[in-house]
């Protein structure tokens, strides 16, 4: 091989190196169907050549896959005393009668939830040892789900950006109101769009209306 040639594989292969991006996925440990989905977008990256490492906040200590096998490491939080918490919310304890839309609309599960979220941001946020980890692995990108507004400032404690967002279903009027985002409540779907598919539409609208107040 002569060296012309050898010159050329090098600076190709340092093309193409700097092209992969080392990515921390931020996704609180919901349900399996979360995980599988958070799973798939860390499948899809490794098999683009990037590198993908998993924040897991335990919400639910039942839920134990990563949904991948493919992530280079999985860090997740622990909290016992909102593992039993999250446990006994009502979707989870009867899901048949209490879908998920019906739970977001009681105003009990509602502040359990931020409850919640917000016992696992403080978590995050005091914890030397995970904020050091985050910032000296030097992550290029954060993806987060984007159910609750913790990564966004955990991410920007750590000095990591971008951070780009991510749902597993459609995004609701809840979701653009926890960041300050301007929305319509007469076009944007509601928490309870589920129940409205079928049915009266211009009963959507203000049903909107009645949990954009609720919540604020």
């Amino acid at each position: 091989m002569n060296s012309a040639m050898s010159v050329v594989i090098i600076v190709c292969g340092l093309l193409l190196q700097a092209e992969a991006l080392k990515i921390i996925l931020y996704q609180p440990a919901f349900g399996h169907s979360h995980m599988q989905f958070s799973g798939k977008l860390v499948d899809i990256l490794a098999d683009a050549g990037h590198e993908v490492h998993m924040l897991i906040p335990e919400w639910n200590p039942e839920t134990t896959s990563d949904g991948t096998t493919r992530a280079a490491s999985s860090r997740r939080i622990k909290s016992a005393s909102h593992g039993v918490v999250f446990t006994q919310l009502d979707h989870l304890k009867d899901p048949y009668r209490m879908t998920v839309w019906r739970f977001l609309l009681k105003s009990d599960q509602l502040k359990a939830i931020v409850g919640i979220s917000g016992e696992f941001c403080r978590l995050m946020v005091n914890d030397e040892d995970l904020i050091a980890w985050l910032r000296n692995e030097k992550f290029d990108v954060a993806l987060a789900s984007m159910y609750d507004m913790c990564a966004q400032g955990l991410f920007h404690v750590a000095n990591i950006k971008p951070v780009m967002g991510f749902l597993a279903t459609p995004a609701a009027s809840t979701i653009f109101s926890m960041f300050g985002i301007s929305t319509p409540s007469s076009y944007t779907q509601g928490v309870s769009y589920i129940d409205h598919i079928i049915g009266t539409q211009y009963k959507l609208p203000v049903e909107n209306f009645r949990v954009y107040f609720q919540i604020s």
